[in-house]
């Protein structure tokens, strides 16, 4: 009974991954870790939807991240990323608590022109820009969740244990 309890349980956590998707466009894996592509959104709103998921909105660690995360989306779109100097202005900080490690300001950047407090890819490079946190409609988020599985991965898992729980429920009658 205890294996069934525990079944259902995982079963809820695959069902409660698909309903959180809803702003979910694209997805793909790089480094052991899923990147969703968000419908655009404010950068708030972006970061909750990557909470959601489980994540936050991208952390880039270095240049090969930064060219692979452009690659996947930026054509045609600004990309909102976890850089923020929200708390203090100035000191920018990712949304992960990741340190700062690498950075990939476009020349003259960040400005803080207007009080802007958050990050983006630009659509037409893969230079970054900081923005106001209330820019909306135009920017689409890019969420990153640690060591999970894509969509149609967890969908698999969700089948298997729902096999897995039919046999096991065959088998004690």
């Amino acid at each position: 009974m205890k294996k069934l309890a525990r079944l259902g349980t995982l079963i809820a956590m695959v069902g409660t991954m698909f309903s959180a998707q809803a702003a979910v466009l694209d997805f793909a894996t790089y480094n052991g870790n899923t990147y969703y592509l968000l419908s655009q959104q404010t950068w708030g709103s972006a970061e909750a939807e990557a909470n959601s998921l489980g994540g936050h909105l991208v952390t880039i660690n270095d240049a090969a991240e930064n060219a692979w995360v452009t690659s996947q989306w930026s054509a045609g779109r600004h990309l909102w990323i976890g850089l923020n100097d929200i708390a203090t202005e100035g000191t920018y900080v990712w949304s992960s608590g990741e340190a700062v490690t690498y950075t990939n300001f476009a020349p003259g950047e960040p400005n803080n022109l207007g009080d802007e407090d958050v990050v983006h890819i630009w659509a037409s490079n893969t230079t970054w820009n900081d923005h106001q946190v209330t820019l909306d409609g135009v920017v689409h988020g890019v969420a990153e969740v640690a060591g999970v599985p894509a969509p149609g991965t967890a969908a698999i898992l969700g089948l298997g244990l729902i096999g897995l729980a039919s046999r096991v429920r065959a088998r004690r009658t």
